[in-house]
């Protein structure tokens, strides 16, 4: 006859996978990342095209406005958002938990003295 306490009690090795698979289901959540999206502005309201948008501390990860200052890049709720364009303020935004982030960029003046003509 085939004893079948065996079973019924949890085993050490039952144990060590339900907490691995417990760990696994909360670091997933804790990083899951999502698409955020906005649009990009001068301080007249314009959309500004080719506005560079990284997540701070990388070089890959982001990408670039459209033709009407659109963006959309995925990233965590730890991630800040940065945004340059030339001769524009450098920009940059805590993600939290918002899901649409608008930016409005003003002019970087003192940039804009240093550019010399040559003819």
């Amino acid at each position: 006859m085939t004893n079948f306490n065996a079973f019924k009690r949890p085993t050490l090795f039952k144990k060590i996978f339900a907490l691995t698979l417990l760990a696994l289901l909360i670091s997933v959540g804790t990083y899951a990342q999502s698409f955020i999206k906005g649009v990009v502005r001068d301080a007249q309201g314009s959309p500004l095209p080719g506005v560079s948008v990284l997540i701070k501390g990388s070089t890959v990860n982001g990408g670039m406005t459209d033709v009407d200052g659109k963006y959309s890049v995925k990233a965590s709720s730890n991630d800040v958002l940065v945004f340059t364009y030339i001769g524009m303020k450098k920009v940059e935004v805590p993600v939290g938990s918002k899901k649409v982030i608008n930016v409005t960029m003003e002019d970087n003046v003192s940039s804009l003295n240093e550019v010399v003509v040559v003819g």
